[in-house]
């Protein structure tokens, strides 16, 4: 379910992800799902810098 990726902030501690499912051997991280998380990073970290303009 897409819409259990989010991320939230508490001061300057940012943690995007779904903060349920753990890897492991039988559960590798999947591609697709690693792809959003990383977007989601990449558009926070843009959003801190965009912002301090």
């Amino acid at each position: 379910d897409n819409n259990s990726i989010h991320c939230r902030h508490s001061d300057h501690l940012f943690i995007c992800g779904d903060e349920v499912k753990e890897i492991s051997e039988d559960l590798p991280p999947l591609a697709p799902r690693v792809g959003i998380v990383a977007h989601m990073q990449a558009n926070t970290v843009l959003e801190i810098l965009l912002k301090n303009l």
